[in-house]
C-alpha cells in the first residue's frame, strides 16, 4: 500500500463519463483539476467584474441579516411581553 497515490476519480467513473461524451468528460476535468488549472486565470477586468458583482450580493446579503435580526428582535420583545405575568 506504501507508495500508492489516492486516485480522485476510479476506473468505473472515467468509463461512465467517457460513454456519455465529450461534455461529461469536460465536465470531469473540471471538477477533479478546477477549471483554474484548465483555463488559466480570467482577464483583469472579468476579475474585477466578479469582485464589484460579489462584493454587491455581499452587501445585499448584509442588509438582509441586519432586517431580520431587527425583525428578530422584534418578536423576542413581543414573546416576552406576553409571556410576562400582567399586574
Amino acid at each position: 500500500m506504501t507508495g500508492e497515490v489516492k486516485r480522485a476519480v476510479s476506473d468505473y467513473e472515467i468509463f461512465q463519463t467517457w460513454q456519455a461524451g465529450p461534455a461529461a468528460v469536460i465536465r470531469l476535468f473540471e471538477r477533479v483539476f478546477g477549471t483554474l488549472a484548465l483555463y488559466g486565470a480570467p482577464p483583469p477586468d472579468q476579475q474585477q467584474y466578479s469582485i464589484e458583482l460579489l462584493s454587491q450580493q455581499i452587501a445585499g446579503l448584509q442588509g438582509h441579516v441586519e432586517k431580520l435580526k431587527a425583525e428578530n428582535s422584534a418578536l423576542v420583545s413581543e414573546n416576552v411581553r406576553q409571556l410576562s405575568p400582567q399586574p
